[in-house]
């Protein structure tokens, strides 16, 4: 059993402001990371997701942005791109959605889901889709995360603008005393006050520029380590659910 505090955000907290994402870290231009997207997710309640895409329409995402929805006619996800600037980005509403069947709310087992818009974005240098592996690339020892939103936590100093932070991947005993289910992996940034926070909930993992192994799934308050569900795991899973989204 583990304490763990998921990373989306409740817009509702700051009047009139898109509340909290990254912290700390840099801005950076969107050609840098342009698999990267933002989700206005109005079900139960209004909070923002991030998401990263795997073709012209399909979105990775966590299922806990996601597992609050049920009808795609009813509850409004909006698919923000294609810019730095929050003010400057495009617009798409998802048609349909879906989770991992196994997943689970309250361990966060599992925590997987894919989107699909209403119509495809058009690729460029401010729009691409990550590669994906079915193997967990061994070598790797660090990777970036993107958002938009918090400089500081205290006092509270919100920014309009991309930022990124980098993660060193950590090894299992090291993240919540080794007890780390299979389908997940952990990062921590060497630099304190540095990591994704409330509003980053699935928001790509990725090595080498564009290769996503992971999405952010929650925090373990201990140390500010970051859990990720592990998208090389999951290969298949999405693979096989991207195609019934565009066949269906």
């Amino acid at each position: 059993m583990y304490l763990y505090i998921t990373l989306l955000v409740n817009i509702g907290l700051v009047a009139g402001k898109m509340v909290g994402f990254v912290v700390g870290g840099d801005y950076i231009d969107i050609k840098k990371y342009p698999h990267s997207n933002m989700m206005y997710i109005n079900c139960t309640t209004t909070y923002l997701c991030g998401g990263s895409f795997i073709n012209d329409r399909v979105v990775l995402t966590a299922a806990h942005c996601l597992y609050p929805c049920v009808d795609p006619t009813r509850d409004i996800v909006i698919l923000n791109y294609g810019h730095s600037s929050i003010k400057k980005m495009k617009h798409l509403k998802v048609r349909k959605f879906l989770v991992h069947h196994k997943y689970c709310d309250t361990s966060l087992v599992n925590d997987i889901g894919l989107t699909y818009s209403n119509a495809p974005v058009k690729f460029g240098a401010n729009v691409k889709r990550v590669a994906l592996l079915s193997i967990f690339p061994r070598r790797a020892t660090h990777g970036y995360v993107t958002g938009w939103g918090l400089v500081n936590t205290d006092p509270e100093e919100l920014a309009t603008s991309m930022k990124y932070v980098q993660q060193d991947i950590i090894k299992p005993k090291e993240c919540s005393r080794g007890n780390v289910p299979a389908g997940i992996f952990c990062g921590q940034s060497m630099n304190d006050g540095e990591n994704p926070e409330m509003g980053d909930s699935g928001g790509a993992f990725v090595v080498y520029k564009y290769i996503q192994i992971g999405i952010v799934s929650y925090m373990l308050p201990k140390n500010n380590i970051v859990a990720y569900t592990n998208t090389t795991y999951h290969y298949h899973w999405i693979k096989a659910k991207t195609l019934q989204l565009l066949c269906r």
